[in-house]
């Protein structure tokens, strides 16, 4: 079949669909098609992404893109000092897809306590301060998916005048490991 390599720019790109959109796209990558070269990885940024009425950081990251592989990382900070990474190399085979998406945040300390408000409305009535990490992973093997996603609070501090409330000193984790119904 044909085969292609070629250098890809973009700028200000942007899409919307629904109630989600993202803007301010920028790449600079190559590309690969019926080539037997690595996966080569350029650069991109998503300046902006709402979904709804939120309104998420910047992303930069590494992509790369040959014959049918993906490799990505990715990071954006979501409050100063919450960074989220993730990475990604998956390939489209005729069984499916194979490969893996992790994501992890390191534990952060979210020390001021109005800083949740700020950024989520429903918690502007409360104070709350946490030390919060998550890690996770999917694993694609065809038909196959294999979740794995943990967050952890430690040292919970919440508290609200308006409901009367006050927790302190909570400590928890959540783990997903599958997405099959109950």
């Amino acid at each position: 079949g044909p085969s292609v390599a070629a250098d890809v720019s973009l700028r200000g790109g942007h899409v919307a669909q629904g109630s989600w959109s993202i803007a301010n796209v920028a790449a600079d990558m190559q590309v690969a098609w019926n080539r037997p070269v690595p996966t080569m990885k350029g650069t991109f940024s998503i300046g902006m992404a709402t979904i709804g009425k939120c309104a998420l950081p910047a992303v930069k990251g590494t992509l790369g893109v040959t014959n049918r592989s993906v490799a990505l990382t990715a990071a954006t900070e979501i409050m100063p000092g919450a960074t989220v990474q993730a990475d990604a190399n998956v390939q489209w085979t005729p069984t499916g897809l194979h490969g893996r998406v992790a994501t992890t945040m390191p534990a952060f300390k979210l020390a001021d306590e109005k800083a949740l408000g700020e950024i989520w409305k429903p918690a502007a009535e409360m104070g709350v301060t946490v030390v919060f990490s998550a890690n996770g992973q999917v694993l694609f093997d065809g038909p196959l998916v294999q979740p794995r996603m943990t967050a952890t609070v430690k040292d919970v501090k919440v508290t609200s005048r308006k409901y009367d409330l006050s927790i302190e000193g909570a400590n928890g984790s959540v783990t997903i490991d599958n997405f099959s119904p109950l």
